[in-house]
């Protein structure tokens, strides 16, 4: 990810939240769907690009460790989220974590993400749990 422009990174933020929203809902409600199939996140064909299938690969691998950490270090009922915050979150822990990228970064990133998809006052929250990261 590091080598992509800002528009790439950002569309690869979005393709990645879109994903985790999808796989937290399959996982509440015990919907299947198979999440490796493209038809499932582009419809109408539109393939993934190398990069989003080896982020999805990397985030695959680490969503016990993601889950555990938020377990550990968010206060309150993280279930009660809707689930694209649940999703929003994800996303932060994965790139804070696992992509060891700079915490004011993900905020910033995380921030702008939760105006585009999260409830109105997420932001405040979103923006105070990733602050308290060590």
């Amino acid at each position: 990810m590091q080598s992509m422009d800002i528009r790439d990174k950002k569309a690869l933020r979005d393709n990645l939240l879109q994903w985790l929203y999808t796989y937290l809902f399959t996982k509440k409600y015990s919907f299947p769907v198979d999440l490796r199939n493209q038809e499932t996140f582009f419809p109408g064909g539109k393939g993934q690009d190398a990069a989003l299938e080896g982020a999805l690969s990397l985030l695959e691998g680490h969503l016990d460790e993601i889950a555990l950490f938020i377990e550990e270090t968010f206060d309150g009922p993280f279930e009660e989220l809707h689930l694209v915050e649940q999703a929003l979150i994800s996303l932060c822990i994965y790139e804070y974590r696992v992509l060891k990228t700079d915490k004011k970064l993900v905020i910033s990133e995380g921030l702008r993400l939760s105006d585009k998809y999260a409830s109105q006052n997420f932001d405040k929250k979103l923006h105070a749990y990733l602050d308290s990261l060590k």
